[in-house]
Order: C-alpha cells, then structure tokens, then sequence
C-alpha cells in the first residue's frame, strides 16, 4: 500500500487547504482529497525537480460535496531527491505548497 499523503479542503472555509508542511516516502504516494464542503477543483503541480522522477496521472481533479478522492503520483526513479508539490484550489487564489 503506497503512502498517503492528505489534503484537507473546505474544512476550515470555502476553498482553504490543511495540508502538512513535507512529506517523506521512498516511492509512489497517493494523494488523498479529503472534501468537507461544496464540490470543488483542485490543481496539483509537481515542480521541475519532482517532475523529473514522478509523474501525476492528471493535473486536475473535481472532488464531489464531502466525498474523498485518491490522487496517485507515480515515482520512476530512485534516490534521494526533494522538491516541491503544489496545491492549489480557486484558481490558484488558494495555494499551499509540501516539500517532498
């Protein structure tokens, strides 16, 4: 089972995201779209430097009103490298970002 790493949106209001400051695996991960409110949109983005041994299946992702959906990020190369996912809901107005 890969590693999970949450994201929280519309917990606190409409559009805001809880997610941890890094996250640490060895492999392929899930992101996991956890939605306590409305239907919303958000947008992942793995920087040059993660892009360059992962890959996102898609960069956007429709979770329904209070419903969870699994996002997964696949990794092709070994080693300890870091970089940095982006996160972001409303356009972009809503933006955190995880070291990875």
């Amino acid at each position: 089972m890969p590693d999970t790493l949450p994201v929280h949106v519309n917990r606190e209001s409409l559009h805001s995201l809880e997610v941890p400051d890094r996250f640490e695996t060895d492999g392929s991960f899930e992101v996991l779209l956890i939605n306590h409110g409305e239907p919303i949109h958000v947008h992942l983005h793995l920087d040059d430097a993660l892009s360059r041994l992962a890959s996102l299946d898609a960069p956007n992702h429709h979770v329904d009103r209070e419903s969870e959906r699994a996002v997964r990020v696949t990794v092709h190369s070994r080693g300890s490298k870091f970089g940095r996912l982006k996160i972001a809901t409303s356009y972009g107005a809503t933006t955190r970002y995880v070291d990875v």
